[in-house]
């Protein structure tokens, strides 16, 4: 079964460093035409930067520190320690 990436399928019959090699130039092609257009590099550098804002945020929020505690559980934990 291929696995669907976008507008590509990739599958054990597929040359993926071919594929790989296509998505980069194609990568380098867009943003050479983009880079030109001040809003498109703006809009690219807040999504850029809301990506990075979410994953610090994920890889702060707690795991086992409160085992299995429901949201609710969470919210008053996290309530509790002045946080």
């Amino acid at each position: 079964m291929p696995i669907q990436l976008a507008s590509r399928s990739i599958s054990a019959e597929t040359d993926v460093y071919e594929r790989i090699r296509r998505s980069l130039a194609d990568a380098k092609t867009l943003w050479h035409d983009w880079k030109g257009d001040q809003e498109t590099v703006g809009i690219l550098a807040a999504v850029k930067n809301t990506l990075v804002a979410a994953d610090v945020a994920g890889s702060a929020l707690p795991t086992s520190s409160i085992g299995n505690a429901s949201h609710a559980e969470w919210r008053q934990l996290v309530r509790d320690s002045g946080g």
